[in-house]
């Protein structure tokens, strides 16, 4: 009896722990940045990360079917999309980057296990003279009739350098975050850089804006939550913003025609620097945003790419690159103003947009 009465003592507090885990209706997921497990874990779509969830990642094809194990009373679906490419130089003027992709995330979402569920991973933007805005991310519900979660991807770069190039926004999804903005530019001076991707840690920070005729390149804004690209008033190349944990944004290139560090864990990319005067060679290259880190070490909201630095010299051989964006949805840096060389700067590329699913079988 003794043996008994311990039993139903500990089935009792296990009863209760297991109510408290559940209050106020809330699905019991680890928090942003839990790392997914390399096993299946007895998953029917995706990996276990721990407390008996699943998640995986869409991040290409149109079609997906709903697992045996999922759970309509238990899961999130989750989007960013695609980021917008960086402008490349034209006629001597440096040019703004392109703006992150949107986030956005529904709850409970009912689907029927074996059912076909159409859905699309917004496409990166693509550098350019004419560059190419990222693609929305989406997701069909049940009978695929209408769509629940949609996630629109940042704009190019504008050939108007007072014109930011707008980061994702509009979406369908029961809590959304924009992406960031690509920032400005002014004549002669640095271009501008890439947004971040917004992120479920908040929206996308705003990539550095240049009001004066500084030489440097801006930084790229850092991923959800995190703070806009810096901007400089030297020949320097200025930090990348940070992710939302105050860390990543890659540093600046040191002047002469230092090339700016690439963002890690959803930073922005630095800014590269100025050629020096009397110098030759190229202009710094912006670096590259950060891949974000929110759902495992790898996937989340990238940080919008660094800006390259200029030159106004015509010993030199050009400008410097715009910085990639990172994944998933940050925005391609701008470039560099160049007034002395044919060998034009060219903008960042964006990175492509995700769809993260997670539920408790």
């Amino acid at each position: 009896m003794k043996r008994l009465g311990l039993a139903l003592a500990s089935c009792a507090l296990l009863s209760l722990a297991g109510a408290q885990a559940q209050l106020a209706g809330g699905l019991m997921f680890p928090g942003p940045g839990t790392p997914a497990s390399s096993g299946g874990g007895g998953c029917g779509f995706g990996n276990s990360i721990g407390g008996g969830f699943c998640q995986g990642f869409l991040l290409s094809g149109t079609s997906w079917t709903v697992p045996s194990d999922f759970n309509s009373a238990n899961n999130t679906f989750e989007c960013i999309g695609g980021g917008g490419g960086g402008l490349n130089e034209i006629g001597g003027d440096a040019r703004n980057g392109g703006g992150g992709g949107e986030y956005r995330k529904n709850t409970n979402q009912t689907y029927t296990a074996g059912n076909s569920i159409t859905y699309a991973v917004g496409a990166a933007g693509v550098h350019g003279t004419a560059p190419t805005g990222g693609g929305a991310s989406s997701m069909k519900d049940d009978a695929n009739s209408t769509t629940p979660l949609l996630c629109n991807g940042g704009a190019t770069g504008n050939a108007t350098t007072s014109v930011a190039a707008a980061g994702g926004t509009g979406g369908t999804g029961t809590v959304g975050n924009a992406g960031g903005n690509g920032g400005t530019v002014v004549s002669g001076g640095g271009g501008g850089g890439g947004g971040g991707a917004g992120g479920p840690n908040g929206i996308g920070g705003t990539g550095g804006t240049n009001s004066t005729t500084a030489q440097g390149g801006t930084g790229g804004g850092g991923g959800g939550g995190g703070t806009n690209g810096a901007t400089t008033t030297n020949g320097n190349g200025a930090n990348g913003g940070n992710n939302s944990a105050s860390a990543g944004g890659g540093a600046g290139g040191t002047f002469p025609n230092g090339a700016g560090s690439p963002g890690t864990a959803g930073g922005g990319g630095g800014g590269g620097s100025a050629i020096t005067v009397g110098g030759a060679g190229t202009a710094g290259g912006g670096g590259a945003g950060g891949n974000g880190t929110e759902w495992g070490s790898s996937h989340g909201s990238g940080g919008g790419g660094g800006t390259g630095g200029s030159s106004t010299l015509a010993t030199s051989l050009g400008s410097g690159d715009g910085g990639a964006g990172g994944c998933y949805g940050g925005g391609g840096g701008g470039n560099g103003f160049e007034a002395g060389s044919s060998v034009l700067g060219l903008g960042g590329d964006a990175c492509q947009g995700i769809i993260v699913i997670t539920y408790h079988p």
